[in-house]
């Protein structure tokens, strides 16, 4: 068990992309207009959603990432606690587990077994 990968809410995002893909659907069949291109948005996104993780922890470090699974930020793993079923990095909130698939309990119990 090297990292946990930790994405979006597989219902969130499943129910996101049939949203999306409803709008498409019913656009094309009432005509073509904005409602089109906010309808592929959003099953766009919540497909991406679906695939990536948002949250990757390593035994060295917690990435956070985008949509597109490109990391944004990198925090070291021995300066990350959980707090209040959130991820905390000095005294500043990183994430909570709400909309996220793994289960606070979960994450504190990996980030025990990295630190030690």
């Amino acid at each position: 068990m090297n990292e946990m990968r930790i994405g979006w809410n597989k219902i969130f995002s499943v129910i996101m992309m049939a949203c999306g893909i409803f709008i498409v659907t019913t656009s094309f069949v009432i005509g073509p207009s904005f409602n089109t291109v906010t309808g592929v948005v959003i099953a766009l996104v919540g497909g991406l959603a679906l695939a990536n993780p948002t949250v990757v922890i390593t035994t060295d470090e917690v990435q956070m990432r985008n949509l597109l699974g490109m990391t944004l930020k990198r925090y070291p793993v021995q300066e990350v606690e959980m707090r209040n079923g959130a991820l905390y990095h000095n005294q500043k909130k990183v994430t909570g587990f709400w909309i996220l698939d793994t289960k606070s309990e979960d994450v504190a119990s990996f980030l025990a077994d990295v630190k030690g």
